[in-house]
C-alpha cells in the first residue's frame, strides 16, 4: 500500500501526522522517551520487521526528531531524541492519558509517569487560555498568519464555524 503524502496541506496537524502519525513511528518515539537507543532494542521491544523499523527510523531522522549517533564502543550507533523530538513529549503524554482513561479505565494505567523528585504522578494535560482551563465549546479556531488562500477558502465554506480571520477580512 502506497502512502499518500500530506505535505501539500496547509495544516500543521496534517503535516505532523504525515511525519509521525503511523503507529510504528509513534511507538519508536515512545520507546525513545523510555530510553531505547539501539536499532536491535527497538526491533526486539516493538516486534516490527527490520524493513519497517529502518524506514521509520530513517524518516524520523530525516525530519529531525531523532539523530543517529555514530558507532562508539561496541560498534553500534544509537538513536537519540533531538529537541524537536523531545518537544513531542506533551503530545505523547496526552495520548497515553487518553488511553489510560478510555482503554484501560477499568484496570488502571499500565505505565504511570511520575516526577522522579517527588514521586507524584503527572497531572492530566489540559488545554488552557490565560492559565484557565477551556473546553471545545469555549474555543474558536482562528486563521493564522500562515494560512494560504486555499485554507482561507476552505474555512470560508464550513458551516457552523467559529473561524476568525486575523486580517479582519
Amino acid at each position: 500500500m502506497t502512502r499518500t503524502s500530506l505535505d501539500h496541506h496547509n495544516c500543521s496537524f496534517a503535516r505532523t501526522v504525515d511525519i509521525i502519525g503511523d503507529r510504528w513511528s509513534l511507538m519508536i518515539v515512545r520507546d525513545a522517551f523510555y530510553g531505547v537507543r539501539r536499532f536491535s532494542e527497538f526491533k526486539e521491544r516493538l516486534g516490527v520487521t527490520q524493513a519497517v523499523l529502518s524506514s521509520r527510523l530513517g524518516r524520523l531522522v530525516d525530519h529531525g526528531l531523532l539523530i543517529k549517533e555514530p558507532p562508539g564502543v561496541g560498534g553500534r550507533g544509537e538513536y537519540r531524541l533531538t529537541g524537536k523530538g523531545r518537544a513531542l513529549f506533551p503530545a505523547m503524554v496526552a495520548l497515553m492519558q487518553w488511553g489510560d482513561r478510555f482503554i484501560h479505565d477499568d484496570v488502571g494505567a499500565p505505565i504511570v509517569i511520575n516526577d522522579h523528585r517527588t514521586g507524584q504522578s503527572v497531572d492530566p494535560l489540559r488545554v488552557t487560555a490565560g492559565g484557565e482551563p477551556v473546553s471545545l465549546p469555549d474555543l474558536a479556531f482562528t486563521l493564522g498568519p500562515g494560512a494560504s488562500e486555499s485554507t482561507r477558502d476552505a474555512f470560508g465554506r464550513l458551516q457552523n464555524q467559529k473561524i476568525v480571520d486575523p486580517r479582519g477580512a
